[in-house]
């Protein structure tokens, strides 16, 4: 089968107190296997290898292999001990299996390994030292286990094929229906530009109609209220105001009867003027200095009233913007 033509091999060596773990890619082509060695040791990421079908072999000082007769019930102590990892094979000569084991525990880690990066484990070999063939063993087991029959003989075999087959088609699948969906999407994208356009310039044209009718209302309200304003002089005001600034003030606006409380027009609010009143704007260093000018201001009876309405820092700067509203 096309579609599983690679597995991965595992050689595990238990000579010494920690296993040694080789790993191998192993392809079929024209019948014969190829083989590439991956640096690999224990702890390392196989996320790269999700999804592929693993064979595992076993050798070493802590493999036990024991002859069993045929139908000997015995080999049940160790097939169905959950602690030991086994596998069955016959042996050249002599009637009987061999079994051959070791403790799960001294593999115990690559094999949590392998069942959390979802790489599928179909085949095993244990055995001593020197009698693994590996060329042998990757053929044999293709010829054995990864022909149509075979795999569907075996449900969980079946099923996780088809898992392998998935995760490598996915992919192609996923890139055929996307360019499926942008294909639709090119021929669309001039026809709802052009909506898009004709929508957007006709509530464009509504909103422009729309504001200009309320600015000429506004601008009709406040030429009348401005032709409510006393015809007076207030240059004599403006003079007294300006000997009570203290040095470090620097003066930006001085509105009389200022348009609304803070001398803006309102989107929201009719707007109004405030006869009567005088609204000064400026800057300061030092925030005292307004209330002293404050102060000076009140004392004047020409004023009846003086009133902070906004002392704030300018930001990313030293200076302080302020707002006094002062009644005549």
């Amino acid at each position: 089968m096309k579609i599983v033509n690679k597995v991965l091999l595992f050689e595990i060596a238990t000579a010494g107190e920690v296993p040694e773990i080789q790993l191998w890619a192993a392809s079929l082509t024209k019948g014969q296997v190829r083989f590439q060695q991956k640096a690999f040791h224990m702890g390392d990421s196989l996320e790269k290898w999700k999804h592929h079908i693993a064979l595992l072999s076993v050798t070493g000082g802590a493999v036990v292999s024991k002859l069993y007769r045929v139908g000997d019930t015995s080999i049940k102590k160790v097939t169905e001990n959950e602690e030991l990892f086994w596998n069955v094979s016959a042996p050249e000569s002599e009637e009987g299996v061999v079994v051959s084991f070791l403790r799960k525990e001294l593999i115990r880690e690559l094999l949590e390994q392998l069942n959390r990066d979802k790489i599928y484990v179909l085949d095993k070999w244990i055995g001593p030292t020197g009698v693994f063939n590996k060329e042998k063993y990757v053929a044999d087991f293709y010829a054995r286990e990864m022909n149509l029959s075979a795999i569907r003989r075996s449900p969980d075999r079946l099923n996780t094929v088809c898992q392998v087959m998935y995760h490598r088609m996915r992919l192609p699948v996923l890139l055929l229906f996307f360019f499926l969906l942008l294909g639709n999407f090119l021929v669309n994208t001039r026809l709802r530009k052009e909506y898009d356009a004709i929508q957007s310039e006709l509530a464009m044209k509504q909103r422009t109609d729309k504001i200009q009718q309320e600015n000429q209302k506004k601008q009709g309200r406040i030429q009348a209220e401005y032709q409510k304003i006393p015809n007076q002089s207030f240059a004599l005001i403006a003079d007294r105001i300006a000997s009570y600034v203290p040095t470090n003030v620097r003066l930006h606006s001085l509105s009389i009867a200022p348009l609304n409380e803070n001398g803006l027009v309102s989107r929201t609010k009719e707007s109004k003027f405030r006869y009567g009143t005088i609204l000064v704007k400026g800057q300061v260093e030092i925030p005292g200095s307004i209330t002293l000018f404050s102060q000076f201001l009140s004392s004047d009876k020409m004023f009846s009233k003086v009133e902070i309405l906004n002392l704030a820092r300018q930001k990313d700067s030293s200076l302080y913007s302020f707002d006094i509203l002062i009644t005549l």
